[in-house]
């Protein structure tokens, strides 16, 4: 496959260098500049090989600068802001972004103390399911750890945290019962404070260790 010429670059280790070469090496047909393939720089802060190019470039070739520079990255700049506008603005209208949580906020009124939880326990159900599959979980004892209580909260929430509220819902004293509040609301106390308890370790693991939930 025969290359383009005027899609050449050139490696050269700083500015100084490149500017010293002949302008035959410089350029292709002698008058289409040759860009540098890049920039080696002492720190991402660091820009003054780059504008030290760019200035070379723009006082020995001021119209091919407008135009593949300048103007070439206003243009890519405004393609990134309206791409970035629909991605952030219009796209998420029609397909908004985690609908699992947001399906299991209700439109019809719940107490803030019933919403915590219920969302934080579904922020650990979509990370276990859709984003741990890609990560290196032994790439060291951070990462096992945290894996490793991942899968325990996980199982918590989705298989212990159900059976429990099904013997919670089962603890209540048959109708007609008869007997003091503790003999007949005890079990039933003592369970919904296991939930209570295992919740709390839950969500409490759930707060600090937040940093793990990325991917």
């Amino acid at each position: 496959m025969k290359m383009n010429p005027f899609k050449n670059s050139i490696h050269v280790n700083n500015i100084d260098e490149y500017m010293k070469l002949p302008k035959s090496e410089r350029t292709t047909n002698g008058w289409w500049y040759k860009p540098v393939w890049g920039f080696k720089m002492n720190s991402a802060f660091d820009r003054t090989e780059p504008d030290r190019y760019y200035a070379f470039l723009k006082k020995e070739f001021p119209i091919q600068y407008f135009f593949r520079e300048y103007l070439d990255g206003k243009v890519s700049h405004y393609k990134f802001r309206l791409s970035m506008f629909y991605w952030n603005k219009i796209r998420p209208i029609f397909k908004p972004q985690h609908s699992e949580l947001r399906k299991v906020i209700p439109r019809t009124w719940s107490d803030i103390t019933e919403l915590i939880p219920m969302f934080l326990f579904e922020c650990v159900k979509s990370f276990k399911e859709n984003e741990t599959e890609h990560i290196e979980w032994d790439s060291d004892e951070i990462h096992k750890t945290f894996y490793a209580n991942l899968n325990k909260y996980y199982n918590y929430i989705t298989v212990e945290r159900k059976q429990l509220i099904d013997i919670i819902d089962n603890s209540y004293p048959p109708h007609g019962a008869e007997g003091s509040y503790e003999e007949l609301y005890s079990k039933l106390n003592a369970n919904e404070a296991i939930l209570k308890d295992k919740d709390t370790e839950c969500l409490t693991w759930i707060i600090t260790n937040r940093e793990g939930f990325w991917s």
